[in-house]
């Protein structure tokens, strides 16, 4: 089976582990009530899910948004995105700037990087225009708004992710698995 890799990293508790247990719940690999209870995430954790029948995705998750050159070259050499998780209501977003820039130099463009601005719900959540000046993001990189709590966003999230780095048909089943009609 053909494996692909997404990285997805975080930033001062931006929620990944809410994130991730509702893209398990969508794709139905844990039930409503193990959902709804802790998952321990050590660091670095992953998992992954069947796409369609020669396609299983991967999501890696690292802690503190610190991933080697080297480890991707010689463990996950079928990396296909980044998805960096920052907290839409941090005032200082510096490091996470850094981080986004060293992640465009790993393998652009065979890589591709996409910001999810989680926290959009809150009321001192940044505007996506107000975090891309914040971040220094190029117009090349897409930041979309998430709310690591809402089945659809990260749905949304995910999708936006891997839409350019899959073919239409390897596509439309990650779709279908996730019960997204389009």
């Amino acid at each position: 089976m053909q494996h692909r890799t997404i990285i997805l990293t975080e930033l001062w508790e931006a929620d990944r582990s809410t994130f991730i247990r509702n893209l398990c719940r969508c794709t139905g690999r844990y039930t409503e009530s193990e959902s709804d209870q802790e998952i321990p995430l050590p660091c670095p954790t992953a998992f992954g899910f069947p796409i369609m029948v020669d396609l299983y995705l991967m999501i890696l998750t690292t802690g503190s948004g610190m991933v080697m050159p080297f480890l991707i070259e010689r463990y996950f050499p079928e990396v296909i995105g980044f998805i960096v998780m920052v907290d839409s209501t941090q005032p200082d977003l510096s490091t996470a700037a850094m981080m986004i820039e060293r992640y465009a130099g790993y393998g652009a463009p065979r890589i591709s990087i996409l910001v999810a601005a989680n926290k959009q719900d809150a009321p001192e959540a940044r505007s996506i225009d107000d975090l891309r000046v914040a971040l220094n993001l190029p117009d090349t990189i897409p930041i979309v708004p998430c709310i690591a709590t809402d089945l659809q966003s990260v749905k949304q999230v995910f999708l936006t992710a891997v839409e350019n780095r899959l073919s239409p048909d390897e596509y439309q089943a990650a779709c279908t698995n996730l019960g997204v009609v389009i």
